[in-house]
């Protein structure tokens, strides 16, 4: 993190299933977070 200060204080949320799903709706609701990474089977077509 130090070799690259503009990424040092990006916030990103990963989830998996059900953590998916709170991850999306925790990172929708707080502007801090810059990235939201899913796997979220339900929704595949």
């Amino acid at each position: 993190m130090r070799s690259h200060p503009d990424i040092a204080q990006k916030i990103a949320l990963l989830g998996f299933s059900m953590g998916a799903s709170t991850a999306i709706l925790a990172g929708s609701q707080e502007p801090a977070v810059d990235v939201i990474i899913t796997d979220l089977k339900c929704l595949a077509p």
